[in-house]
């Protein structure tokens, strides 16, 4: 018997920005539901403990065994004896439910509790972050609008837009969702590190530059080392590959642009590597 999931493995390798902190995933009946067991482990990545609940609809769009996959912890689906959804607020800090339906927003809204989801989500609402990430029918969007605006007026209750296309509300991509939860909930590190990447341009006229071909790889790479060992990163970047979503940036293009930003916030930082093609 295997007492270890492998997703523990995952813990961390990408940054402690969420470590020690233990979230609940809840997935309503929506096809974006197949995406979630990619959250899950994006959030185990940057250190946090996940847990999953989930609707009985859910079942019928993606199995047990793949969400299971995803967080490494047994799926829950009904209240039981163990009161489950007191278990999960006393020790989780925030709850994301991805995808959230219309009608599981609407019941929220309404203070209705009726399954595990629901009755979870009274729990966290406005005691302990609470992230809403809606994927519906376009329709089904300017519906429940009014429930939406009233979910985003409480406190610590955060919903995320989801992207408008072929008449769909689509849900957020995982890396907008997991910047957002870094961002609200995320562990704030001691020592601060600045980078400075990329190939700066200057301008000829208002079309032609001097430029060079730097990729930018060596700061990008340096900024995930930096980050998975527990620092503070923040980069400013020029041409070239950028840090990834959960690294601070700030884009410049021209040397002068690129000093400006590095004086503006290296005072704060104890360690400044520029590795940028300036």
């Amino acid at each position: 018997m295997i007492n270890i999931h492998p997703t523990k493995k995952l813990k961390g390798t990408k940054s402690k920005l969420l470590e020690n902190k233990k979230i609940v995933v809840v997935v309503t009946s929506s096809i974006a539901a197949i995406e979630t067991p990619k959250l899950m482990r994006e959030l185990i990545r940057h250190g946090a403990e996940v847990y999953c609940i989930i609707t009985e609809e859910v079942k019928k769009i993606i199995g047990r065994d793949a969400l299971t996959f995803g967080c490494g912890n047994e799926v829950m689906e009904e209240i039981t004896g163990n009161i489950e959804h007191v278990a999960l607020y006393d020790e989780c800090d925030a709850m994301i439910i991805y995808p959230a339906t219309a009608n599981i927003i609407s019941k929220i809204a309404l203070n209705i509790a009726d399954n595990i989801v629901n009755t979870t989500a009274m729990m966290f609402l406005e005691k302990k972050p609470l992230f809403i990430v809606p994927a519906m029918h376009e329709n089904m969007f300017d519906a429940v609008k009014e429930h939406i605006e009233k979910l985003k007026s409480k406190e610590k209750t955060y919903v995320i837009s989801p992207k408008m296309e072929e008449e769909k509300a689509k849900v957020a991509s995982i890396e907008d969702v997991v910047g957002f939860v870094i961002e609200k909930i995320g562990n704030k590190m001691d020592k601060k590190v600045l980078i400075l990447n990329g190939g700066t341009a200057e301008f000829i006229d208002k079309v032609r530059v001097i430029s060079n071909l730097s990729s930018g790889k060596t700061g990008v790479a340096l900024a995930e080392a930096f980050c998975k060992e527990g620092f503070d990163v923040e980069a400013i970047n020029a041409l070239g590959l950028t840090p990834p979503y959960y690294i601070k940036t700030h884009k410049v293009l021209t040397a002068e642009e690129m000093l400006n930003k590095a004086l503006e916030i290296g005072k704060d930082a104890d360690i400044i590597i520029s590795c940028a093609a300036i």
